[in-house]
């Protein structure tokens, strides 16, 4: 599988390639960028850092891609610290979230349960 990792933390970004490189998936990485500067046509699904205090956060990235033509069935899973991540991920449109720190087990498995698009109730 394709996935597009976005978060502003570069150890984040390795570590996260690292681990989804090691179970056989393609893995591109990037920091904040617009929706319309994503290589959201590559990726078969999105793990997208919920941040906050910059120019764009990530739940309104999330919604902006959710809204290009062509993007909107990508699968979004959101991640943050934030001890309310899936409401996080709900306001943005989210198909899923993921609660860090996490470890390559509940990665795998948040990929897997996203990897047909469901929303969240």
């Amino acid at each position: 599988m394709k996935v597009l990792v976005i978060d502003e933390d570069e150890d984040i970004r390795n570590i996260t390639r690292h681990m989804l490189t090691a179970e056989g998936h393609e893995v591109t990485t990037c920091s904040r960028l617009s929706p319309r500067e994503l290589p959201l046509q590559w990726a078969d699904i999105i793990l997208l850092d919920e941040w906050s205090g910059h120019k764009r956060d990530g739940i309104s990235l999330s919604s902006g891609i959710k809204n290009l033509m062509g993007a909107a069935s990508k699968p979004i899973i959101v991640f943050s610290t934030d001890d309310d991540t899936e409401a996080l991920a709900q306001y943005a449109r989210a198909d899923g979230y993921l609660q860090k720190p996490f470890d390559l087990d509940e990665l795998i498995r948040i990929i897997d349960n996203t990897a047909i698009p469901q929303k969240i109730n």
